[in-house]
């Protein structure tokens, strides 16, 4: 199973599994979004991990050890489709926008298996 783990401007660190879902409401990442917004805090940090693998987006903390060069805003993603096969697949994924560029990785949440899918941003 894989979940997300957010690094605050504050200091805290945020753990998906820490949110309570309740049955029509907000998912983890809303309430996070809600918390940020209320307590006027950014997300620093934000990694994803799936079958003992950490995947690790762009930081936006000064003494990370490979800190980003532009200020990283990173948004979360989860996405459900079905193969070839007709069988369900699930990924938990995380993108970047940089400029007129996003940038996403997409993480197998049974397999682990990673990719990165590179797409213009649209205009809003």
């Amino acid at each position: 199973m894989a979940k997300w783990i957010a690094s605050l401007s504050d200091g805290r660190t945020m753990d998906e599994e820490k949110f309570s879902t309740i049955e029509g409401g907000l998912s983890p990442w809303r309430q996070l979004l809600e918390i940020l917004d209320k307590d006027n805090v950014t997300v620093t940090g934000f990694r994803i991990q799936a079958n003992g693998v950490t995947y690790t987006a762009p930081s936006n903390a000064k003494l990370a050890k490979f800190p980003s060069e532009f200020p990283a805003r990173i948004q979360h993603r989860k996405k459900a489709s079905l193969n070839g096969n007709g069988e369900s697949e699930h990924y938990y994924g995380y993108f970047v926008t940089v400029d007129k560029i996003k940038i996403y990785q997409w993480i197998d949440s049974i397999t682990g298996d990673s990719w990165l899918q590179i797409v213009e941003d649209s205009p809003k």
